[in-house]
């Protein structure tokens, strides 16, 4: 008896550490954090464009080894069987039989093969960039949506309290109305700057939900695990780094421009190929097996090489070559193009941060002095001294310093964002 009951406590204490690390491991993310960081490693981990990329790479590495192929003897088992009647003959039908293997090498082919192997190596080379690129791509939109939620977090806030400031103003309104200190047409006007608060209230409210559904779809997931995002729109100090050094940069690692270069090499190696589909192969052969008309069947053999001349196949090869250059040259002019682009694109990426930081300076300052103009304005309406119309604009002028801070945050860690996808930084 005493032992079943350590038994059942066991047992019932097991389920219970089970159950209890169990709700803690739904309920994790909760209580966390959620970071920049983690939102980007989880994007680039979920988000289904990143597969993508990823299958075309790993299509093109086995490209690599189809064209390889021509370097190794084809083998084949070949087995027969007909039967044969003529109707001058005087004999019976026939039977025939055969089982054969053969073998082929390629010998020599004056570079066909050899540019076509350096041809899907450099298309591989060109699908690991364009992979990179979507990395990036993918980042980038996740901290576009990572800052969007944050914004209009914090102008959910910033609403939330201008309602909250405008009950109190409707309040003293009716009190001082009430006394007689006040007309009524203050109470109404305080009732409909408090209406037209809570709406603002209101699509604050939609607009995040839009941002989060937003950022949900950007790291590739259901829903929204964690409760709190990490604020990073604050900036204390902003740094920008050197334009030439940023256009150096992305000249040399942006994967665009490196899947486009990759590209050129492939067309190249292409052309060589199409260059040789003028000139002979030549390759080895051999055969052995057994064929007869009745068993048991006769051993057969036969060894040779053959040498193959291309005379003439109605101007193909001719016209093969032409597409095959003019490709390149459409490579390299587009290479010409992704360079201007990138170069315009890390100068306005440049100059958004530029303007984003000097606007940040200015939107701070200009907050802070809505916020003690606001403070003055309601002390001095509390007390009787002001009507209703100057603490009204002192509100509105509040809200639009703060909401245009908001944005010259916003503004300046999208044109960060935007520098560092316009230099290739890598994922």
């Amino acid at each position: 008896m005493f032992r079943r009951l350590l038994l059942l406590l066991f047992t019932a204490g097991i389920c219970f550490f089970v159950s209890a690390m169990a709700l803690a491991e739904d309920g994790s993310h909760a209580e966390e954090e959620l970071t920049i960081e983690q939102a980007i490693a989880v994007a680039l981990k979920n988000n289904p464009s990143i597969r993508v990329a990823n299958e075309a790479r790993i299509a093109g590495r086995a490209r690599i080894g189809q064209t390889q192929s021509a370097y190794y003897p084809y083998v084949n088992l070949q087995t027969r069987y007909s039967r044969s009647w003529q109707e001058a003959s005087q004999s019976s039908a026939r039977n025939h039989y055969g089982n054969t293997f053969e073998l082929s090498q390629l010998i020599f082919d004056f570079g066909r093969t050899p540019g076509l192997v350096g041809s899907a190596r450099e298309s591989y080379e060109s699908l690991k960039e364009s992979y990179q690129n979507s990395r990036q791509i993918v980042a980038l939109n996740t901290k576009v949506a990572y800052y969007a939620y944050l914004a209009y977090e914090r102008e959910l806030m910033l609403t939330e309290e201008i309602v909250r400031q405008r009950n109190q103003l409707l309040h003293q309104a009716k009190q001082f109305f009430k006394t007689g200190l006040k007309p009524r047409i203050d109470v109404t006007r305080a009732e409909a700057n408090l209406y037209d608060a809570k709406l603002s209230f209101i699509k604050a409210q939609n607009g995040l939900q839009i941002a989060k559904i937003n950022l949900v779809n950007a790291l590739g997931i259901e829903k929204l695990p964690w409760s709190v995002l990490k604020d990073v729109l604050e900036i204390k100090k902003p740094i920008i780094m050197n334009l030439d050094d940023a256009k150096s940069m992305a000249i040399m690692q942006r994967p665009d421009l490196l899947q486009n270069k990759a590209l050129e090499r492939e067309r190249e190696f292409s052309v060589k190929a199409a260059k040789a589909e003028y000139l002979p192969r030549l390759s080895g052969n051999a055969n052995y097996g057994w064929s007869s008309t009745d068993f048991p069947l006769q051993e057969e053999w036969t060894v040779g090489m053959q040498m193959a001349f291309p005379l003439f196949t109605g101007f193909e090869k001719r016209e093969k070559l032409r597409q095959e250059e003019a490709k390149l040259r459409q490579a390299k002019a587009f290479s010409d193009v992704i360079i201007q682009n990138t170069l315009a694109e890390v100068e306005q990426a440049y100059a958004d941060m530029n303007t984003a930081s000097e606007q940040i300076v200015a939107a701070r300052k200009g907050s802070q002095a809505s916020n003690e103009n606001l403070e003055l304005a309601t002390k001095r309406y509390q007390q009787g001294l002001n009507d209703i119309i100057e603490i009204t604009d002192a509100q509105v002028q509040y809200l639009t310093a703060e909401t245009k801070y908001i944005n010259s945050l916003y503004d300046y860690k999208i044109a960060e964002a935007m520098l560092e996808k316009a230099t290739g930084k890598s994922y």
